[in-house]
C-alpha cells in the first residue's frame, strides 16, 4: 500500500466512524420522558408542573444537543442561552442564540454569558425548577465573560476597578492557547478570571435541580475538563494560579486589568467541592474521546489492519507526540510483519 491509499484508508475509516458518535441519536438513548418524568441513566426527575425547564448550551455541538432535547421534551416548556460556532437555520422558540468565537472569545461570546445569567439570576429560580447544562468541546472561548469583583473580595464603595474589555479578554487566551501549556493549565488559568467557569454558573442557577449533559473531547471523562467547568467544583486555587503564571513568564505578560483582578480575586474563591451549589447537581457523559478511539479502532481492525490504541500522549508538545506515535507505529510493524498496522491515538497536543 503506498502512502496516498494508505492515506485515503485512513481518511475513510474516519468518516466511518463518525456516524456512530453523533451526539443526537446518543442523547435519545440516554434521555428519556416518561409520564411527566424525565429519565437520564439512573436519575430520575418529575418536571415542575406549570415552569419552564431552563437550558444553558455552549460548544461546537450545542445547537445539535438543544434541538434534540426540545425533541426529546416536546410538550414541556423550554426557555434557554445557546452559545455555539454558527447560528442555526431553524431556531426554536423560546432561545436566544449566539455565534461565539472560537479559539478567542468575541462579542457574541460576552454576550451569551451575559444572557445565561441574566436566565439564571438569583430570585428566579427555586427548589421547585430544573435546569439542564449541554456542554461540549470549545465551550471555553464560545461563552465567556470575564469575573468581576464584589465586596466579597474586598471591594470599597469608590474604588476604581478597571473593567476589563474585549480585546484584553482576546488577548488572554491568545496568552493560554501559544503558551505550551496542557489543557489543564489553561483550564485552572480561565476559571480564574471567568464569570461562568469553574463552577460559578452553577453557583447562578442555585437553589434549582441542575443536570450537566456533555460530550468530552478529551481522554477520559471528567466534566471539569470540558469547557472549563462552568458546571462542576473547581478543585484548583489560586496558588495553583500562580504557579502556572510563574512557570510559563505569564506576570508581565498579562493584560494590566487581569494583574489588577488578579489581587482582588485571592480574596474570593471559586466554588470548590461541598459547596450548596452542587448538593442537587448531577453529570452524564454522552460521549467521549474515548468513544471515538475505541469505535475507530474496531473499524480499523474490521478492514483486516492491526490495530494498537495509544493516548498516552495527549496534552504532549506535538514534535515529542510524533515521534513517539512513529516510534509505536515502527514496534507494532516489527511485531507483525507483512501485515498493515495502525495506531490510534486521541487527545490534544500544546503547540510551543
Amino acid at each position: 500500500m503506498n502512502p496516498g491509499e494508505a492515506k485515503a484508508l485512513a481518511r475513510g475509516l474516519f468518516l466511518k466512524a463518525l456516524p456512530h458518535l453523533a451526539v443526537g441519536p446518543r442523547m435519545k438513548q440516554m434521555v428519556r420522558l416518561r409520564d411527566g418524568v424525565l429519565e437520564i441513566a439512573r436519575d430520575r426527575i418529575r418536571l415542575p408542573p406549570g415552569r419552564p425547564v431552563r437550558v444553558v448550551a455552549m460548544g461546537k455541538a450545542a445547537i445539535e444537543m438543544t434541538h434534540t432535547l426540545a425533541e426529546i421534551l416536546p410538550h414541556v416548556p423550554l426557555r434557554g442561552v445557546v452559545a455555539a460556532p454558527a447560528l442555526p437555520k431553524l431556531p426554536l422558540p423560546g432561545f436566544e442564540y449566539f455565534a461565539g468565537g472560537h479559539p478567542y472569545p468575541n462579542e457574541e461570546s460576552w454576550r451569551a454569558a451575559e444572557a445565561a445569567l441574566a436566565l439564571l439570576a438569583n430570585g428566579h429560580l427555586t427548589q421547585d425548577d430544573l435546569v439542564i447544562f449541554l456542554i461540549s468541546g470549545g465551550g471555553s472561548a464560545l461563552f465567556e465573560m470575564p469575573w468581576e469583583p464584589s465586596v466579597a473580595a474586598g471591594v470599597a464603595p469608590g474604588d476604581a476597578i478597571p473593567r476589563i474589555a474585549l480585546q484584553q479578554v482576546r488577548q488572554f487566551y491568545e496568552l493560554l492557547v501559544t503558551g505550551g501549556m496542557n489543557i489543564q493549565e489553561m483550564n485552572t488559568l480561565r476559571k480564574r478570571f471567568s464569570a461562568v467557569k469553574g463552577g460559578r454558573l452553577a453557583a447562578a442557577a442555585w437553589p434549582a435541580r441542575q443536570m450537566t449533559l456533555y460530550v468530552s473531547d478529551v481522554p477520559g471523562q471528567a466534566s471539569s475538563l470540558v469547557a472549563s467547568g462552568p458546571t462542576c467544583p473547581d478543585d484548583s486555587n489560586w496558588g495553583d494560579c500562580n504557579d502556572i503564571l510563574s512557570r510559563y513568564d505569564l506576570w508581565g505578560k498579562l493584560p494590566a486589568s487581569y494583574r489588577t483582578l488578579w489581587e482582588y480575586g485571592k480574596a474570593e474563591e471559586t466554588p470548590k467541592p461541598g459547596d450548596r451549589c452542587f448538593a442537587r447537581s448531577a453529570y452524564f457523559c454522552l460521549l467521549s474521546n474515548t468513544d471515538a478511539v475505541e469505535q475507530l479502532a474496531e473499524l480499523t481492525e474490521a478492514a483486516g489492519i492491526v490495530a494498537e490504541i495509544d493516548t498516552r500522549c495527549d496534552d504532549w508538545p506535538y514534535q515529542n507526540a510524533a515521534d513517539y506515535l512513529l516510534e509505536k507505529l515502527a514496534q507494532l510493524r516489527r511485531d507483525n510483519p507483512g501485515k498493515p498496522v495502525a495506531i490510534i491515538s486521541g487527545g490534544e497536543l500544546r503547540c510551543p
